[in-house]
Parts: C-alpha cells; structure tokens; sequence
C-alpha cells in the first residue's frame, strides 16, 4: 500500500513536529548548540569551542530553521540554514561554490536570486539507526514505508520544506547545496526536483553539488508531500519575514 494511503501526513507531522524561522537571540542560540552537538561532538567535523556554540561569518547574511517537538517542552531536534547570496559581499564565494570547481557561469546566472543549503544537522537522538551515526541527516531506504512498517522521514523532510518556504518567502529563485548522493538520490525519490551543475563536483568531499529551482517546486509539489508542505507553511508564516531589496 503506498504511504499516502497509509495515514494522513500532514496530520503525522502536526502531531509530533513544528518548524520554525531562528529569529531571535535565544533560537539563534539553540541552532548553534545543536550544530555544535552534532558537528563537534558527534562527527568530529569542527572543532570544539568552549562556549559550545558552532558559527561562522556566513549565519549574519542567513535565515536559518529550526524543527522542534510539538510536545512541551518542545525540544529542538534539528536545524538548517539558508546563505542568502544577496547579503554577502559581491566577491565573497558561497561555500558550494568555495568547495566546487568548473561551475560554469549560467549555473548561477543572477546571485541576488540565489541561496545555498548548508548546515543541515539532526541531534543523535533522533537518527540513531544504522548508518545514520556518522551523518549529520540523513535518508535512507527504510524511511520508504510499506505496508508493515509504515514510516516517513519527517525531521529531514520537515527542515528541507521549511528551508524552500524561507526561499519562496524572500523571492528567491535558486537553491544550491553540497548533498551525499544517498541524500540528494532519496529527495528525489519523495520527489524534490534537483540536478547536478553540468562539469562541478565537489572537492575533497563525497559530497555532490545539486540545484534546486524554486519554482517548479512550488508548483509540482508531488500530492505525498503536499500535506506537510502546508503545515510546514503556516508554522513558518507565524513568523513574519520582509524580503530583501532585490
């Protein structure tokens, strides 16, 4: 039976998720442990600080997303970030385009446009099946329910959303993200449309560069994914978010 038929998704998520725009100090402040948490501590990717907070100069040009418990007291589980290309210096590089080489010019064609994916974390609380230890999120072929065991990979699911509703919001048109393949193969499967720049890959990394155009998004969102697109929409929009002068 497809996972569709199974349960309502929108009413799953609701039930156990809300998504929501870090603001302001104190969110800004848990998106930054949780980094630190999963980063530092778990992978060993950054280093250790002692204040526990993992940052870098590119969170001041960013939006940034934070999934949470629906249940008091609301635990933070996981965060995201969205680079906004318009708030960076015109000669500062997007760290996909730092870690890429041979991206041609029209990949990128308007940079005011444009935002990157980065900093996509789950505490290890709530990825602790094998094989997602060593990865900060992650997709794997279980989360593709079937009759017996009908399950769905909310908290990835709910941060990817959450980030295309940010980018719809401030008017961009493109997304880009460094992605494992098994990520970018398993969005793609729930149906996320994305593609490889033609001559990019990523530098000493296993990592895939990957874009992702806003629009066709929006309006082909597949009917499985449609339920949580609009939950995730009306926790996002409680937040209210001017666009940028673009």
């Amino acid at each position: 039976m497809p996972l569709f038929e199974s349960f309502n998704l929108g009413h799953g998520f609701r039930k156990y998720f809300t998504v929501e725009l870090a603001h302001d100090t104190a969110s800004l402040d848990t998106v930054f442990r949780i980094r630190h948490e999963v980063f530092s501590d778990d992978l060993g990717l950054a280093p250790h600080r002692p204040d526990r907070r993992l940052s870098d100069a590119f969170d001041d040009a960013s939006l940034h997303c934070l999934i949470r418990d629906s249940a008091p007291p609301h635990e933070a589980i996981g965060c995201a970030r969205l680079i906004l290309a318009e708030r960076l210096a015109a000669d500062t590089l997007l760290p996909f385009e730092s870690a890429t080489r041979s991206i041609s010019e029209p990949v990128l064609p308007d940079r005011r446009r444009v935002g990157e994916i980065s900093m996509l974390a789950i505490r290890a609380s709530h990825r602790r099946r094998h094989g997602e230890a060593l990865a900060p999120i992650s997709l794997q072929s279980e989360d593709f329910a079937t009759r017996e065991q009908p399950r769905f990979p909310f908290i990835p699911i709910g941060l990817f959303l959450g980030i295309l509703s940010l980018a719809a919001d401030v008017g961009l048109e493109t997304l880009v993200m460094l992605s494992s393949p098994r990520l970018a193969s398993h969005l793609v499967r729930l149906g996320i449309r994305m593609h490889e720049p033609d001559g990019a890959h990523a530098d000493g990394t296993d990592k895939i560069p990957v874009i992702i155009d806003v629009a066709p998004n929006l309006a082909e969102m597949p009917l499985l994914l449609q339920p949580i697109w609009e939950s995730v929409r009306q926790d996002i929009r409680r937040t209210p978010l001017a666009p940028p002068s673009i």
